[in-house]
C-alpha cells in the first residue's frame, strides 16, 4: 500500500503550478514489525534500505543512557539528545559497526533523515517493551475518563518506506507568493529533499519547541537544497537562519506537504481504546519526551 497524498499534488513537472508540488517518490506503508531492522530512506551516501541493530539492555547500557540527562550540553535540547542516546543503544548502522566515540556515533545518527531517526526511537523502545509503550495523561471525549497510563503496541505502527532501488526522495514545489532571498530576487520553486535530523532538530532547546514558527522554520530550512528565482535555473542554496521570515503561511503549507510526502518514517499517533467506554481514542506520540532510560 502507497501513501495517498492527494493536495497539492501533481503527476508531472509540466502540470505544476503555483500551489502545487511535484515528486516522483513513491512510499510503501508497512507497520514497524513488517519493516524489521531497515530503515525506511537510508544514510545519504546510501540511499535505500539500511540495516542496524541495537545493543544488548545491559544494566552498563542502562546507566549510560540514564547519565545523559546530566550532560548540560544535550539535556535540553531534545534532538540531540536523542541523537546521544541512539548512539549508545545502536550496536551497527548501515552494516558497520558504531563508532567508538560517543561524539562520532551520534554525529552519524545525526546526518539520517528525521524520519530514519523517530523509526529508530521507536523501534529501540519496542525492543525495549514488549508489555507495550505507556502513555500518560490521556482522555477520553465520550466519557470524560481521564486514564493515567495506557500501554500501547508499538509493532503496528504505520511507518512509510522508501522501496529498496528507488530514486533518491525529492520534489519540486512551485510557490504562491514566493519569498525574497539575499539579491537573487523572488524565489517562486524550491528544490527539497528529507531533512537530516541533527539539521533540523539539533538546536532547538526544548522550550523553544513551543514555537511553531521556529519548529516550522527549522524543519524547512533543513529540507530545501535548492531554489530558483523565476528563469528556471535551479541553485544549490543551505539558506541561512531568518531566509524564511517572508515565506506565507500558504507556501510553507505545500512545502510541509511536500516533505511529508518524501521524508518517510512513522506516523507519529496512534489509536487506544477508552478502559471504561472503549471509544477509541487517537494519541500523539512525542519522541522529545519518551526517554529512553
Amino acid at each position: 500500500m502507497s501513501i495517498d497524498y492527494t493536495g497539492a499534488r501533481v503527476a508531472s513537472l509540466e502540470e505544476l503550478a503555483p500551489g502545487k508540488f511535484h515528486s516522483p517518490t513513491i512510499l510503501a506503508t508497512l507497520s514497524l514489525a513488517e519493516l524489521g531492522d531497515i530503515l525506511p530512506i537510508g544514510q545519504p551516501e546510501k540511499l535505500g534500505a539500511t540495516g542496524y541493530s541495537f545493543r544488548p539492555a545491559t544494566i552498563g547500557t542502562q546507566k549510560r543512557l540514564g547519565q545523559l540527562s546530566s550532560d548540560r550540553k544535550i539535556q535540553n535540547f531534545p534532538g540531540r539528545l536523542n541523537a546521544h542516546t541512539l548512539a549508545l543503544a545502536l550496536a551497527t548502522l548501515g552494516g558497520e559497526d558504531m563508532p567508538a566515540k560517543r561524539a562520532a556515533a551520534a554525529m552519524a545518527v545525526g546526518a539520517l533523515t528525521v524520519g530514519d531517526v523517530l523509526t529508530l526511537i521507536f523501534s529501540w523502545h519496542l525492543s525495549q517493551n514488549p508489555d507495550g509503550l505507556a502513555l500518560q495523561g490521556l482522555g477520553c471525549p465520550a466519557c470524560g475518563l481521564d486514564f493515567s497510563t495506557v500501554r500501547v503496541d508499538l509493532s503496528g505502527l504505520e511507518v512509510h518506506r522508501l522501496e529498496p532501488g528507488a530514486p533518491s526522495p525529492v520534489a519540486t514545489v512551485h510557490l504562491v507568493d514566493g519569498f525574497p532571498f539575499a539579491k537573487m530576487g523572488q524565489v517562486d520553486r524550491v528544490y527539497i529533499r528529507p531533512g537530516r535530523w541533527l539539521e533540523t532538530f539539533g538546536k532547538l532547546t526544548l522550550d523553544q519547541w513551543a514555537n511553531n514558527g521556529l519548529c516550522t522554520e527549522a524543519i524547512l530550512r533543513s529540507a530545501i537544497e535548492g531554489i530558483s528565482v523565476g528563469d528556471g535555473e535551479r541553485r544549490p542554496v543551505r539558506l541561512p537562519p531568518g531566509a524564511l521570515d517572508d515565506l506565507t503561511r500558504r507556501d510553507a503549507d505545500v512545502i510541509s506537504e511536500a516533505i511529508a510526502t518524501i521524508e518517510g518514517g512513522p506516523t507519529l499517533v496512534v489509536d487506544v481504546d477508552c478502559p471504561n467506554c472503549a471509544t477509541e481514542v487517537t494519541a500523539p506520540l512525542d519522541w522529545r519526551r519518551l526517554g529512553f532510560s
